[in-house]
């Protein structure tokens, strides 16, 4: 008797698409102006950032993959969202976003689903860490400062990997073969978190922060590997 293979369309919902934000303070270095050779003034800092772009009642937007009713595999849907420099004073500032990413299905965190099949496209300058990066977790770097008020595009699109419809789980009976995508009905989920540092002192302030040096090895918004330097002018 023959089989009959049924093979049932992926679907990947939009609609519970969740993406949380939030902006942690920064480091608590001093900012150190000398006015002359034995006069130092010690001013504590404040160091914000904030998310711009496609965010509503605190939560990332995304119109162009909301325009289709079930997210198309492969497709890179151009979206927008900056950070900005909000701290008080004209203190510039070096910023990292961690991104953290996930699939949810029946609102649940899945762990045999891949969060390497989300993939984020973001705007030049800033890098990936690998040293910091795992398969949940993504931690940028913009290695240019920042000035005070002044926003840089951070994500410029995002796309589901078509990875994911090759992973397929098989079920039946002895005369029905049913294939069942293990992304089908599954959903994104995404967090954003942004910190920052001083540029005053800023290899000082790097390390002390972030744990790293003024450089790293980094990972470019084309997939190119290098070593990465921030941009200090006080060296």
């Amino acid at each position: 008797m023959k089989k009959i293979n049924k093979s049932p369309l992926i679907l990947l919902a939009i609609g519970v698409l969740v993406i949380g934000l939030s902006s942690v303070g920064a480091a608590r270095a001093s900012m150190i102006a000398q006015r002359d050779e034995n006069d130092l003034d010690f001013r504590t800092a404040t160091f914000d950032i904030d998310f711009t772009g496609n965010i509503a009642d605190g939560e990332i937007v995304f119109p162009a993959m909301a325009e289709d009713e079930n997210v198309k595999i492969g497709k890179m849907y151009d979206e927008a969202i900056s950070v900005q420099n909000t701290s008080g004073g004209e203190y510039e500032e070096f910023i990292r976003v961690v991104v953290k990413k996930s699939w949810l299905k029946d609102k649940k965190k899945s762990l045999a689903l891949n969060p390497e099949m989300i993939e984020i496209q973001v705007a030049p300058n800033w890098y990936i860490n690998k040293a910091e990066s795992t398969a949940e977790q993504d931690v940028y770097y913009l290695t240019e400062p920042v000035k005070q008020g002044t926003e840089k595009p951070f994500i410029t699109g995002i796309k589901v990997n078509d990875g994911v419809t090759k992973v397929v789980e098989n079920t039946g009976t002895e005369t029905t073969i049913v294939n069942t995508y293990s992304y089908n009905g599954a959903s994104i989920k995404l967090s954003l978190q942004a910190d920052a540092v001083q540029t005053n002192n800023g290899d000082d302030a790097i390390r002390a922060a972030w744990g790293i040096g003024e450089s790293f090895t980094g990972v470019d918004n084309e997939g190119n590997e290098k070593s990465v330097s921030f941009v200090i002018s006080d060296k």
